[in-house]
């Protein structure tokens, strides 16, 4: 829900504002914030990576808003305490900064973003790189939260806090060409190349692109996501997939292989990886993430599926006849998220607090095309033509600063012409 909510920043910012702070409702005093509620009662399921999640939307909205103030809301605990939401989100940081298991990374305890790999970290000491990863970005995001507050002593904290975690992950978390995706109670290496079945996880490689680590290794963990999970079909989000029960892993070991977790085109992974392709300016790799997602777009592989509703995954070439067809629609995070990536990071509508910036990574074919976007009471209605690089931005006929961000003015509608090549 989290999750969702930093995407639903990107299109209804005080609707996402107004959910979030609903969210950290059920958030615990001492940091931790369970997965699942109810008809408003808790139902805790052990998972880890609820914490990550609320720091990244408070981030993600503060910037659509543009206003700072919205950290310093009031917003109860679930035992109706009270505090800011800065001070949600500190909390979140600090119980995972303490959560920690095998060199001091992140517990993976009853799974994390993999809720299938519920076995690995019961006796509290296995634990997710994934998630260690995900942390050193949360602590960035906070840290920049702090200095927009004035609170420089929390943001020289987490910054360090980011950088002591990066440490780790580089040290203990990566091994070979990739980044492992866990260790086990019983330090059973989850995800390394060594493995037998799950050698690799695509979710740990396209993490350290969002988490900004060094460049050569964020270049070195996609070459090989691009060489081993890219089919096809889709990225596959694990491989080789498990044939044999594990206890030390979980239930994704007793799914049927290229069934959803286990070895299957995990639609969530893949529509990241657009967001990552963006970032790192990959346009033939966004337009090909495109089209292997779309169960209108048979370029790569003939899918079968609704043809008006993402779905969670597409089972993998494994299950034979049923390979292509989704493992479940309606119910996932993947078309919230598809929506964030494609308005986020390929039409690179990025929210500054002087404005909007544009800074698109857009498919080749899409050599005409637009995009409407409402911002802080300003209709943004953006052309843009031909490929490549941003070449001029004209807003109403002026010209504009390509590197500035564009600002709103509540109650017009700004006519913006992005010319690229």
């Amino acid at each position: 829900l989290t999750s969702d909510t930093e995407c639903l920043s990107c299109f209804q910012a005080e609707l996402a504002a107004d959910r979030l702070c609903r969210v950290m409702n059920y958030q615990y005093a001492n940091g931790y914030a369970p997965r699942t509620f109810l008809d408003g009662s808790i139902q805790d399921k052990n998972f880890s990576d609820n914490m990550v999640w609320m720091v990244f939307a408070a981030h993600a909205i503060t910037k659509e808003l543009g206003d700072t103030g919205y950290l310093l809301r009031e917003t109860a605990f679930n035992d109706h305490s009270s505090a800011s939401v800065y001070e949600h989100a500190k909390r979140a940081v600090d119980f995972m900064w303490e959560f920690t298991g095998h060199h001091g990374l992140v517990r993976i305890w009853g799974g994390d973003w993999n809720d299938c790999m519920n076995y690995a970290g019961l006796k509290g000491k296995g634990v997710s790189v994934w998630l260690s990863i995900a942390f050193v970005r949360a602590a960035k995001m906070l840290s920049e939260m702090a200095s927009w507050l004035g609170k420089n002593d929390d943001a020289a904290k987490y910054k360090e806090y980011a950088a002591a975690m990066q440490g780790r992950v580089n040290e203990f978390g990566w091994k070979d060409d990739r980044f492992i995706y866990a260790i086990s109670d019983d330090y059973n290496l989850i995800g390394a190349k060594e493995c037998k079945e799950g050698s690799i996880f695509a979710l740990p490689q396209l993490w350290s692109v969002f988490a900004d680590f060094e460049k050569q290794r964020q270049a070195e963990a996609m070459d090989t996501l691009e060489k081993e999970l890219n089919t096809d079909l889709g990225l596959l989000v694990s491989k080789p997939p498990y044939t044999e029960q594990l206890p030390y892993i979980g239930s994704m070991t007793r799914k049927y292989p290229g069934l959803h977790e286990n070895g299957g085109v995990y639609l969530h992974a893949a529509v990241w990886k657009l967001a990552v392709d963006s970032l790192l300016g990959r346009a033939d790799k966004v337009e090909e993430g495109l089209r292997k997602i779309l169960p209108t777009d048979n370029t790569y592989f003939e899918k079968c599926g609704e043809p008006y509703v993402m779905f969670n995954s597409y089972l993998g070439t494994e299950t034979g006849y049923r390979a292509g067809t989704p493992g479940q629609s309606w119910r996932t995070a993947s078309g919230q998220w598809l929506l964030y990536s494609i308005v986020r990071f390929i039409y690179g509508l990025t929210p500054e607090f002087d404005g909007l910036k544009i800074k698109p990574c857009l498919p080749p074919s899409w050599e005409n095309c637009s995009i409407t976007k409402e911002f802080r009471g300003c209709t943004y209605s953006i052309n843009f033509r031909g490929a490549g690089e941003v070449k001029s931005i004209t807003v109403n006929g002026v010209p504009h600063e390509i590197e500035n961000p564009i600002v709103p003015i509540a109650g017009e509608k700004l006519d913006i012409e992005v010319v690229l090549g």
